[in-house]
């Protein structure tokens, strides 16, 4: 795997088969759930990552969030899953029940998590985010900080922010959520569809 050196004189660099080299810079936009994991994703194949994020600190509202085994796999390999096993509860059944009670479907799940190797969970949303953000370290989290378009040039990709501050790297992603400024601009203002359930 890469290993990230500490920055010098501002300049992160990776070693990737004993070769030092500068890192990448990956810039994400969004320090939610999605934004969070692309970024220690980010890390672990050697990026320099900084996220950027509009609040004026990373915290979750909210309540439970089922992880099946898929997710659960994706955070064994950036090195999360048992923080987050011993944070969430295993689930081994699940129902679809009517209002008044009655039990439309059910779906035994430990047979399906034994076969795909990991546990399906349910954590809360804060402690996935907040386990997120703890592997990665503080200075690369940068909140208040409201993306409001980007531009693209031939070998760099700068973010502007409403602040007037700029950041540029390699990488660009949006994880900026249902009011994306980044999606904005790529694929022009769109308002969200209700899909009929909730």
């Amino acid at each position: 795997a890469p290993e990230i050196e500490p920055a010098r004189d501002g300049v992160p660099t990776v070693k990737l088969q004993g070769v030092e080299m500068t890192a990448p810079k990956a810039i994400v936009i969004g320090g939610g759930i999605g934004g969070l994991a692309a970024a220690v994703a980010l890390r672990k194949v050697g990026m320099a990552v900084t996220v950027f994020e509009r609040a004026p600190e990373i915290c979750e509202v909210g309540a439970g969030l089922s992880l099946w085994s898929n997710a659960v796999t994706a955070l064994r390999r950036l090195g999360l899953e048992s923080q987050i096993t011993e944070l969430g509860s295993p689930v081994a059944r699940m129902q679809v029940v009517t209002a008044s009670g009655q039990v439309l479907s059910q779906i035994t799940i430990e047979e399906l998590s034994r076969k795909a190797g990991a546990p399906s969970l349910c954590v809360h949303r804060a402690d996935l985010l907040r386990t997120f953000a703890e592997a990665l370290e503080l200075s690369v989290i940068r909140t208040n900080a409201t993306c409001v378009g980007f531009e693209q040039h031939s070998d760099v990709v700068t973010a502007r922010f409403a602040d007037g501050q700029s950041e540029s790297g390699d990488l660009l992603l949006g994880a900026d959520g249902i009011q994306s400024a980044i999606r904005a601009q790529l694929f022009g203002p769109s308002e969200p569809r209700y899909a009929g359930y909730t």
